[in-house]
């Protein structure tokens, strides 16, 4: 391995605890949060698990617990190479980014659906998601860090590493500032709607903010904003520490979005007496009887 730029990188066992602490407090976000929400799991998803929303919402949660899962049980488990240490960190690294890569797609069409499947929105996203992850991929190429195998694999990351990595993440930053721009502009019109109509404009904000999921998404973007940080304020053997927790938070909030989702359409359906399900459908001041839409 190319060991330029490493030569400060050495790796302590302050520094080694510290990784392991990080790491476990992103998989017990993920499988408290889990046994928090199960029940309503079963009650809501398991009813019609082939769905393409319940899909999606298997997809982001479990994929996610099996790979932290993995991620973790590696993270404490004796490696003989540094070869074989320096696999393990490009497998957490590519599995994570892909959990957000999900993420990103549910975000999509949630965000496709709230405005009512215009193309141009579609379009918007799409091309944006493509292009940030064309430079994530370039980014995440080329990278020098120093390991350690003492009590599991840990590694430090080179300062160029270190800024390629942020930049990856950066990008998916770019990318929750659209979501949430979109959505708060969204809401801002269905505010100017309710204003003609002689609604309560304060009341109306609050639950729009809330249905419409812009604090969950702002949340998202601030955590992977503190992410971010960590590759540039933190020492070579602490950066991108964060990573973990970030990814197990955006799979926890968009699993409870989807979750709620579909709570919302089991109330609808128990108080109508119809099939209401939760589809990717227009966002209309009126819905039907026989449809929730997924906004």
């Amino acid at each position: 391995m190319d060991q330029a730029g490493l030569s400060n990188t050495s790796i302590t066992l302050a520094d080694i605890s510290f990784q392991n602490y990080m790491r476990l407090a992103g998989i017990t976000i993920l499988y408290y949060d889990f046994l928090l929400t199960f029940p309503g799991e079963v009650a809501y998803c398991w009813r019609k698990p082939n769905s393409a929303t319940s899909c999606l919402f298997f997809l982001n949660r479990y994929f996610s617990i099996l790979v932290s899962f993995v991620i973790n049980v590696e993270n404490f488990a004796p490696f003989r190479t540094d070869m074989l240490c320096n696999v393990y960190a490009l497998f957490r690294q590519v599995a994570l980014f892909v959990a957000q890569i999900v993420v990103c797609c549910i975000l999509i069409l949630r965000t496709y659906a709230l405005w009512g499947r215009s193309r141009r929105i579609l379009v918007c996203m799409i091309a944006t998601a493509v292009m940030l992850l064309t430079i994530s991929f370039w980014a995440m190429t080329d990278e020098k860090h120093s390991t350690s195998i003492r009590l599991g694999c840990h590694s430090a990351l080179a300062q160029p590493t270190a800024i390629h990595l942020a930049i990856a993440w950066e990008c998916l930053l770019v990318f929750d500032i659209l979501i949430v721009s979109l959505t708060l502009y969204k809401s801002y019109k269905e505010i100017s709607w309710s204003r003609t109509e002689g609604t309560g404009i304060l009341n109306k904000l609050i639950l729009l903010m809330l249905r419409d999921g812009a604090v969950y998404f702002t949340v998202m973007a601030c955590t992977n904003l503190a992410n971010v940080l960590t590759f540039y304020v933190l020492p070579p053997a602490r950066s991108g520490t964060f990573v973990t927790v970030t990814s197990s938070i955006s799979v926890m909030l968009v699993s409870r979005l989807m979750l709620n989702l579909h709570k919302g359409a089991a109330v609808s359906r128990a108080a109508s007496g119809t099939s209401a399900t939760v589809e990717f459908v227009p966002m209309q001041h009126r819905h039907s009887d026989n449809s929730s839409c997924l906004v």
